[in-house]
Parts: structure tokens; C-alpha cells; sequence
């Protein structure tokens, strides 16, 4: 089946092939139909479902504004010597739009309760898996093929395997030939409480407070504006607004996204424009 509407000139090429491939594609890892006549379905190409993806491609080709955002767009990504920006831009405005992380759906309070809940219960996880000896060496839960992969990796990084050639050959589970002391399930998990302590991703959230205009806006407006600033050295607040008011249906100006710009706290990538 082949989309039904004809789109505007003004649509760059790629994001017209994009809209042709959403429209005729199925959700899934991989699909059978349509003009492509097989492949990746569109979970797995772009991650995100048919529902999501339609109403967004569909806004980004046909809404009027766009008429003028894209050609600006070209323009900025050309100063900067970037051909092909097209697939990585649609993909950070998909993760601006879409992917959301429950610590911003939570009060100050309601993230240092909910972090310390879950540290606590790590905690307790390790210490009834070894009083109640049902621990086990991490090896035993990893799959022949994982470990295969870990050995691939070990000349660049600081894994070292302890074994023999000879000693892999004809072995189906890795815990007959790895070396002996390995850590048990409790011995991560205490690592791994040790690190959610010391990170503190909970008082790093995209949203302090949800006011204004809610939030969707602002963490779609915080993640576009951060992409601009690593990629193309500005926040570009006016292209910013125009996406807004086109993919959230939301009033709003350059001087608005500014201000919750600079106004938001320091993101997770630590990379975030501030004035």
C-alpha cells in the first residue's frame, strides 16, 4: 500500500522516503509487506512503534511551518559540513519526543525516596541470596555466546580470560573452563548499589518541577536545544519553537524556549547550553 498523499515540494528527500516507509511499514522486528518487499520491521529499524512514528513523520511533511524550518535546516547543517544529517537528526528528535525516564514523573522528594528504596533493596537481595545459600558465580548465567563476545573484546579493554585455547574447544558452558574465585550474583549486586549510590542519577532529572506548559515541552525543548548546541554549536531557540508548536501543538516563541532553557537544570549527558 503506498501513501496516499502527495507530499510538498519542500520536503527533503530523505525525510519523503522516511514518510513512504513509516506509512507502509509494521511494527515489529521484521515485516513482509509492502513496496520493500521485506526487512526490518519499524521497531526494530527506528524503535519506536507505528503509533508514534506516523502522527510525527506526518507533521514533519506536511504542517505548513515546516515550509520554512526545513530549508533553514539544510542551510545550518551545510555551514557545518554535515551531508547526510538527515537519519541522525530524525532519530534525536524521535528520542526528544518519545523516550522519557520515570525519575522526571517524580517530586525532589518522591526521586530520594525512590532511590534509596531501591538501593536498600539491592542490599537486602545480596545479603538473603547468601544467608539463604541460594547464590550462585556470576558465570553460571552467562550464555556461551556472551562469552564469546567478552574474549573478542579483551584486547581492548582490561578483561583477561585465564584460559587455554584448548581449553575452550568442544565446551558448551563457560563456567567448565573459567578460572576459579569468580564473583558471585551478591558480589555484584553490592557493586552495583555501591555505584547507584555514588552516581545519583535522581537529582539529575530533565524536569525540577512540572509547570508552564508541562512536561513534555520542556524536556522536548531541553533535549532539542542541547542537540543543536553539541552539533551545531547553538541552541537555535527559534527552530526549536517551530518544532514544538508543529510535533506538540504547543503556542509558543524563541524567547519562551530560551528561557526554559537556561532556566533547567544540568542534564544526564552533562552537555547541556547554559548562558
Amino acid at each position: 500500500m503506498k501513501p496516499s498523499k502527495k507530499l510538498p515540494k519542500w520536503v527533503p528527500p530523505a525525510f519523503a522516503n522516511h514518510y513512504d516507509r513509516i506509512l507502509t511499514g509494521e511494527d515489529g522486528e521484521v515485516w513482509k509487506n509492502g513496496p520493500y518487499g521485506g526487512g526490518y520491521g519499524l521497531l526494530a529499524e527506528y524503535g519506536y512503534t507505528k503509533q508514534q512514528l506516523v502522527p510525527t513523520i506526518t507533521s514533519l511533511c506536511t504542517a505548513t511551518e515546516m515550509e520554512s524550518v526545513w530549508p533553514r535546516l539544510e542551510k545550518t547543517f551545510e555551514e557545518n559540513d554535515w551531508k547526510g544529517w538527515e537519519w541522525h537528526f530524525l532519530c534525536h528528535l524521535l528520542f526528544a519526543r518519545y523516550r522519557r525516564s520515570p525519575w522526571d514523573t517524580l517530586t525532589p522528594k518522591q526521586r530520594q525516596d525512590k532511590h534509596a528504596s531501591i538501593i536498600n533493596q539491592v542490599r537486602e537481595l545480596a545479603a538473603s541470596l547468601r544467608d539463604y545459600e541460594l547464590d550462585h558465580p556470576v558465570w553460571k548465567f552467562i550464555q556461551p555466546t556472551e562469552f564469546e563476545g567478552a574474549i573478542n573484546r579483551h584486547p581492548f579493554t582490561s578483561f583477561t580470560s585465564g584460559y587455554r585455547e584448548s581449553d575452550i574447544e568442544g565446551r558448551e558452558k563457560p563456567s567448565l573452563f573459567l578460572p576459579g574465585n569468580p564473583p558471585y550474583v551478591a558480589d555484584i549486586l553490592e557493586r552495583l548499589s555501591e555505584k547507584a549510590s555514588t552516581e545519583k542519577l535522581h537529582e539529575l532529572p530533565l524536569v525540577k518541577r512540572n509547570a508552564g506548559l508541562g512536561r513534555d515541552y520542556i524536556i522536548f525543548v531541553r533535549r532539542m536545544g542541547t542537540y543543536f548546541t553539541r552539533y551545531l554549536d547553538s541552541p537555535h531557540y527559534e527552530t526549536v519553537a517551530a518544532l514544538a508548536r508543529v510535533l506538540l501543538c504547543i503556542e509558543v516563541d524563541a524567547d519562551t524556549v530560551r528561557k526554559t532553557i537556561i532556566g533547567s537544570p544540568h542534564d544526564k549527558e552533562k552537555m547541556f547550553y547554559r548562558e
